[in-house]
């Protein structure tokens, strides 16, 4: 990972930067600062989650966000205010920044993007999720076409490449804010692990870019970025431990 960049200096052009966070391993005093950038809804939404693991998480990701943002913004984590998309996607509020971000988290791991006037979707997911019973999900995923394509492929890597898969399809929904009208089917990417990661068909048009993010055999993750220019992807990690300000590694 690289050294935290500059944030009173905007993100350039064609560059996303993309922020991994380890959500289990925060310490309870970074937690606590973490939960103070939360707004009273974000607390409420937190609250409403069944076990303190997910509540914990969901806080620590909002938080951890708020204070990305408000890096990148020169701005207090606590003045940042969000509204909502059809399918939940966070936006500024009464804003004239161009940043726009996302972010996706699963089991404990998180992921961030923020890029400069340019719609942007990450998801990340685990195979932990998918337990056993993930074959049964190919026909409610996949299009003909792409269980074609799966059906193909040797069976060892097909677990792998169905996460994979299923990533990047969700990388696009957040990051054109679409509902899934169609199913899943109605976007169509390329699947064989040989071939480059690419969008072949979806609702919106093809005027996005693909990108796999998988760093471990645990953690699937893609990201999904307006325009069909190359992008250079700088990737940073949140600290697990601070003394003060958060990025002041103690």
């Amino acid at each position: 990972m690289e050294t935290p960049p500059p944030f009173d200096q905007p993100i350039p052009a064609a560059t996303a930067h993309v922020w991994t966070a380890d959500l289990a391993a925060i310490r309870e005093s970074q937690f606590a600062t973490l939960a103070a950038h939360l707004a009273p809804d974000e607390c409420a939404r937190a609250g409403r989650f069944h076990f303190e693991r997910d509540r914990r998480h969901f806080t620590a990701a909002r938080g951890w966000l708020r204070d990305l943002l408000a890096r990148y913004l020169g701005t207090a984590p606590a003045e940042i205010r969000f509204d909502y998309g059809l399918r939940g996607k966070p936006f500024l509020v009464s804003s004239a920044s161009t940043l726009r971000f996302n972010l996706s988290h699963s089991h404990g791991r998180a992921l961030f993007v923020f890029a400069q006037d340019r719609e942007v979707g990450i998801d990340v997911e685990t195979g932990a999720r998918l337990g056993d019973d993930w074959p049964g999900l190919v026909r409610r995923v996949f299009s003909a076409r792409e269980q074609a394509e799966f059906a193909a492929l040797p069976p060892p890597v097909r677990r792998t490449v169905f996460l994979d898969g299923w990533t990047r399809k969700e990388a696009y929904l957040k990051a054109t804010g679409l509902g899934i009208v169609d199913g899943l089917q109605s976007i169509e990417i390329t699947l064989d692990p040989a071939r480059p990661p690419a969008l072949l068909a979806a609702p919106s048009g093809l005027d996005w870019t693909l990108y796999d993010l998988r760093t471990d055999a645990d953690f699937a993750a893609a990201l999904v970025i307006g325009g069909m220019d190359a992008v250079t992807i700088r990737r940073f990690d949140c600290p697990s431990s601070f003394h003060g300000d958060l990025f002041r590694v103690a």
